[in-house]
């Protein structure tokens, strides 16, 4: 990796701990809102890049001569309208891409029913499919 070999060799897990921790205060995540609040439906192509393009644990950055790991989480939010719209991104992003889900709620009176929503969660951050 380029940045690995930018960095002096001495780059010790303390610091590298440190660093990371820093980093993680000021950068909360990525949030890509594409169709919010229109009901477009999914962007499967978007999703799959965001996926693609944000691997789980292996972003690194060089700072003070130190090599830092963290994880940018990227949120996909809008278009869901439907339950299966939950598995397409889970499938799309391959399980490296948040979900948000605001106006197909029933609570904001839409479709989608918010316990529906909340058990597909509790099932899918325990891995049970």
């Amino acid at each position: 990796m380029a940045l690995r070999k930018a960095c002096p060799s001495f780059c010790s897990q303390q610091f590298k701990d440190i660093q990371s921790s820093f980093i993680r205060a000021y950068m909360s995540g990525l949030l890509k809102s594409v169709h919010k609040c229109l009901l477009l439906g999914i962007d499967k192509d978007l999703v799959a890049l965001l996926g693609k393009h944000s691997p789980v644990g292996s972003s690194y950055i060089c700072l003070h001569y130190v090599l830092v790991q963290f994880l940018i989480p990227v949120t996909y939010a809008g278009g869901v309208t439907v339950m299966d719209d939950l598995e397409t991104i889970k499938a799309a992003g391959k399980g490296r891409v948040d979900i948000t889900v605001g106006s197909a709620l029933d609570i904001f009176g839409g479709n989608l029913a918010y316990s529906d929503v909340v058990a597909w969660h509790e099932n899918n951050r325990r891995g049970i499919n």
